[in-house]
């Protein structure tokens, strides 16, 4: 080799030598980065769920494992950028995501006063619809105009992000070590308490454990795992036991009223709350007067259900079904899980074994929370939504008024001769709540505490004035029950707390989980005082008629407060919907419904041409009534309930049929169709 080819080798070699040991050092340094980039993020993250820079910062303080924890997921996600070739512009991506999921979390907070969960991304689709009701026209539009700059200027960051040769060895390692970190650190955090499986207290599991892990762990968590001790043999014993005990809810009712055979209404008042239980609040005069005589005089007692603030459909799913939601993943709501695929047992199916219609009502509309496919799977027969209904009112922030429920529950109650079960949800006090005054506001709300903004005492105000609007109907729908010709028991209840900002320091019984319940009937029934929670609700109104119709009903009238009442619990929970079904010998007794929207379908009886338009006369038309005239949807305006108009075409032997359609032209159901 000559001297020069020898010089050039050693060049090289030295070039080779100095370009790895740069790459190690950067390799370094990008890492440490990633670490930096990591802790600030999850500061940031903390200070807008707590909504506070100070208490962000006492995160680190309060809880360093849980910090050091959340810091770790977050740098998991961060590792994956350096698997791409633009890996600067993955970190940002990723980055903005993890901030995007922030900022949301912060302003949902502002309204309903819980966390962020994956679960949320679940429903949006089917809530999207209220958007409307929490953001106005103007911010919309900012809204759109800020995301459309953020992809604008991440589509040119991404055109101009310098391309780096992939790696797949050093992001393993990190992922690798940061997971094995993650497991030593979880374990570690369990054992001295710094973390728990607990997140029954949602709002709370998110101020202990931090956003990153409470998220992410709602991404992961779904379903009831196998509880230990789960066999054959077990569910027969257990099922044995529950049909062998004695009913612990017992009362001289369960016998002597069992001949009665009542129509059941149930009554879920969206965020009702009796506001004399507010500490330092005073009204000019009491907002719920009948709920107020109605406690004194009838059986009640406090509510424990799973939610505040928001997750109606929870509470919902627990007083129908009989299960715990405490069982399920994180925020999970099997509304949108498990009953998308399966049917559970419920007061729906129990009831319809003893000759029952079921029904259910609420003013608003079918596809929220997508009821409309799920309550097929809780046995409804029936499902009168917001699209029936005529006459309906709203209120200022665009939710019906609950007065329009009074004549659906009695036509639904006369709608057979069977005995019915008419479950009916109202919607009326749902927040958002207004911060100015409005002509509406007849009661008028003040209060002691001098730190009270007047934005908030007026959303206080606004709130009790709806809540007093939601009493004056239980108080109209009693009226008209009382000389009712047949027995009937009414049960109300809150779905949860309204999404107020208050402090459990604020409230007399001094637990936002709890809500109230009580239990009327247009016949004597014993008056006895009782707290409950949610999932035991139904058990205990049946008991109260006579009825044991179903396993849970059983479990929760044999089992209530023994010793191994949870453990069970979960154990039947799980056998019905995700295990063997040894307690239905295998065989699931609950066949989906074929559920009827409405009560009576709309029908078209005659076609009349006018000058300009075209009326469609028939039966049963609401606003919500769309004309279909050879297949094609027509722009239809309403004019009362047996007359629709469609501007003029000429049409030779037309096919006619009319729709009820909901938010985004989704047909809930159809007339027959008419020929003239």
């Amino acid at each position: 080799m000559s001297q020069q080819a020898n010089k050039a080798f050693k060049n090289n070699k030295e070039n080779k030598s100095y370009l790895k040991s740069n790459l190690v050092v950067l390799q370094k340094h990008q890492i440490l980065m990633q670490i930096l980039v990591s802790f600030i993020m999850v500061l940031v993250l903390e200070m807008l769920s707590r909504r506070s820079i100070s208490q962000g910062l006492g995160f680190i303080a309060e809880n360093p494992l849980m910090f050091l924890f959340n810091t770790m997921i977050v740098l998991l996600t961060i590792s994956l950028s350096m698997v791409f070739s633009k890996r600067y512009f993955m970190m940002l991506l990723i980055g903005v995501v993890w901030m995007g999921l922030g900022i949301a979390n912060f302003v949902i907070q502002c309204f309903r006063l819980t966390p962020l969960t994956f679960m949320d991304f679940y429903v949006l689709k089917s809530v999207s619809g209220i958007f409307k009701m929490y953001v106005d026209s103007i911010r919309m539009v900012l809204i759109a105009i800020l995301l459309t700059a953020l992809l604008t200027f991440m589509f040119v960051i991404w055109r101009k992000a310098k391309r780096y040769q992939k790696q797949i060895r050093i992001p393993a390692l990190v992922i690798g070590i940061t997971t094995v970190s993650m497991l030593l650190l979880s374990s570690f955090a369990v054992r001295v308490s710094a973390l728990s499986n607990d997140f029954t207290n949602l709002p709370d599991a998110y101020a202990d454990y931090g956003f990153a892990y409470c998220f992410s762990n709602s991404v992961i968590d779904r379903g009831i795992s196998e509880p230990e001790g789960y066999s054959e043999a077990g569910m027969k014993t257990l099922l044995n036991n529950i049909n062998n005990g004695s009913n612990k809810f017992a009362t001289s009712d369960s016998t002597n009223n069992s001949d009665q055979q009542p129509n059941i209404i149930m009554l879920q008042l969206e965020s009702f709350l009796d506001a004399n239980h507010l500490i330092n609040y005073s009204y000019s005069e009491n907002p719920v007067p009948n709920f107020t005589k109605l406690k004194e005089n009838y059986s009640s007692g406090y509510l424990t259900v799973p939610v505040y603030g928001a997750g109606t459909i929870n509470t919902e799913f627990e007083v129908l079904s009989g299960m715990s939601i405490d069982f399920f993943g994180t925020s999970e709501y099997p509304y949108r899980t498990i009953l998308q695929s399966t049917t559970a047992e419920s007061m729906c199916y129990n009831l319809s074994s003893l000759g029952y219609q079921s029904y259910v009502i609420h003013n608003n509309t079918g596809t929220f929370y997508n009821r409309n496919s799920i309550f097929p799977k809780l046995g409804f027969d029936h499902f009168v939504s917001l699209e029936y209904m005529n006459d309906v009112e709203y209120n200022p922030t665009g939710w019906s008024k609950d007065k329009v429920l009074t004549n659906q529950i009695m036509s639904a109650l006369n709608a057979d001769t069977n005995k019915d079960f008419v479950y009916t949800i109202t919607v009326q006090s749902h927040g958002k709540y207004q911060e100015t005054p409005t002509e509406e506001n007849l009661i008028k709300a003040s209060t002691s505490n001098p730190d009270t903004s007047e934005a908030f005492l007026n959303q206080v105000e606004y709130y009790v004035n709806q809540a007093h609007q939601t009493d004056a109907f239980v108080g109209d729908l009693l009226n008209q029950l009382s000389t009712f010709d047949e027995p009937t028991v009414v049960v109300m209840f809150g779905d949860h707390q309204p999404p107020l900002d208050f402090d459990e320091t604020d409230l007399i019984n001094g637990n936002k989980f709890q809500t109230e319940y009580v239990i009327w009937s247009n016949y004597p029934m014993e008056n006895e005082k009782r707290d409950l929670s949610a999932y035991q609700l139904g058990s205990y109104v049946m008991s109260r008629i006579g009825y044991d119709n179903g396993i849970l009903t059983k479990f929760h009238q044999r089992y209530i407060n023994t010793p191994n009442y949870s453990e069970d619990l979960l154990l039947l929970q799980y056998d019905m919907l995700y295990g063997q079904q040894y307690v239905f010998n295998g065989v699931n007794p609950y066949p989906e419904k074929a559920m009827k929207m409405g009560i009576e379908d709309p029908k078209v009886t005659d076609m009349e041409m006018g000058s300009d338009v075209i009326y469609i006369r028939g039966d049963n038309f609401t606003p919500w009534s769309i004309v279909y005239i050879d297949g094609n949807a027509k722009e239809t305006t309403f004019v009362d309930k047996n007359t629709l108009s469609v501007p003029f075409e000429e049409f030779e032997n037309p096919v006619i049929s009319v729709a009820q359609e909901t938010d985004g032209d989704k047909i809930l159901s159809q007339s027959q169709e008419w020929t003239k």
